[in-house]
């Protein structure tokens, strides 16, 4: 309750982000083989307050997973029902306060982040043993040998403070130490995976779930991908939606040749069923190209009988497929097959498309580059200048991350 002679206020803005409470009103997993999981997950819009259009994004505020924050309490030796106020040097609290130890824990400090030098600098300054100390300011070396343990060990081992402070089990950690090192825990975004026009009150994610098997046995999970995963029809997430400008053109009679591989399929699929709703609605469509990469057939055919209805009536002129793990087959990725069908894309180019391009910073260099090598043919040297040209009259869009 409000002390007295003090007024409680409440807002629905999350770092002055408009933020709502979305039910779950579908999920399930895509794969059809395999051991991994991609997340289908349909969130309710509806008396929310929030809008989007096809190509946004969706901001999802994760929770960390129970176990690990248990483990991480029982560390420090904190008790997770007790409550904590925290502030600043300039008298700031950092997140909302007071709250519970175990809210500051879940919803609010990034325990799984990368472990930074600084982080093993106080670690070792508070090992009561010397080899402990020793080893810890070993990692927290510049010359190139201790960069590349630090890298090897941390970076590429996947460690987080939890496995730091239980392998050098020496150090006296508190919860003090973790809330001044830990930084805040962001939502992650995700590509909305559904149009606006045929679903304005519903938004789709589809997300690959993180979870990955070190060398000596542990297993780290992606925060926000394996909370996704824990969430089921009637529970609730809290999320915002940040506007895009990866967005069709105006006229659907406008070609597109769209470029994903994976998960990057989320905003073409919103792209194909936009256009699928202005075709239903009496729309002309353009010759619409999909390229999609993924590894197998039988694994991992992202919304498969989708795609398959959408070149039966003709909202997708056509599809190509990069596959790069199917038996008995070349692996062949979207690069590959952007410069195996250059003639077309030439073609489909000269009538005008637009190029969208949804994957990891990686695969859309590589994409970009095998464009400039499929046009060479019919430009030569001058096929990187028309690329670049696209880019810069907006013809060519990139929804990529790292």
């Amino acid at each position: 309750s409000a002390q007295e002679g003090k007024s409680l206020s409440c807002t629905d803005k999350v770092d002055g982000h408009k933020t709502a409470l979305l039910t779950v009103s579908a999920v399930r997993n895509l794969h059809q083989g395999g051991d991994r999981c991609c997340l289908h997950m349909e969130l309710d819009l509806s008396g929310s307050g929030i809008q989007y259009e096809t190509g946004d994004h969706i901001a999802i505020f994760p929770e960390n997973e129970t176990d690990v924050v248990k483990a991480l309490a029982k560390r420090v030796k904190a008790d997770l029902n007790k409550w904590i106020r925290v502030e600043d040097d300039n008298g700031e609290a950092p997140f909302a306060c007071p709250t519970s130890i175990k809210d500051a824990l879940t919803k609010f400090l990034d325990i799984n982040a990368a472990p930074s030098k600084s982080w093993l600098t106080r670690m070792a300054q508070k090992a009561k043993k010397k080899e402990h100390k020793d080893r810890l300011l070993h990692l927290t070396g510049t010359d190139p040998v201790r960069r590349e343990d630090f890298r090897k060990h941390v970076t590429v081992g996947l460690r987080t403070v939890l496995d730091l402070l239980n392998e050098f089990d020496s150090v006296e950690f508190t919860l003090e130490d973790l809330i001044e090192i830990l930084p805040r825990l962001q939502p992650r975004y995700y590509s909305i995976s559904s149009a606006s026009n045929s679903t304005p009150n519903s938004a789709h994610v589809t997300a690959l779930v993180e979870k990955t098997t070190t060398s000596d046995g542990r297993v780290f999970k992606g925060v926000c991908t394996n909370y996704l995963n824990t969430r089921r029809k009637g529970e609730k997430v809290r999320a915002f939606v940040r506007t895009s400008n990866f967005k069709l053109p105006s006229d659907p009679s406008t070609p597109v040749i769209l470029v994903g591989a994976g998960t990057g399929i989320a905003p073409l699929r919103a792209m194909y069923l936009h256009l699928e709703k202005c075709r239903s609605d009496g729309g002309v469509l353009g010759h619409n190209l999909l390229v999609f990469g993924f590894r197998r057939k039988d694994h991992d055919f992202l919304y498969r009988e989708e795609i398959e209805r959408m070149e039966s009536n003709g909202t997708l002129t056509s599809t190509v497929l990069a596959l790069s793990r199917q038996p008995k087959e070349e692996k062949k990725y979207v690069q590959h097959r952007i410069i195996d069908i250059r003639e077309k894309i030439h073609e489909v180019l000269q009538a005008g498309a637009h190029i969208y391009v949804c994957g990891s910073n990686d695969m859309a260099r590589e994409v970009r580059d095998s464009f400039g090598i499929a046009l060479a043919m019919f430009l030569g040297l001058k096929a990187d200048d028309y690329v670049e040209g696209l880019q810069l009259d907006g013809r060519y869009l990139q929804d990529v991350w790292g």
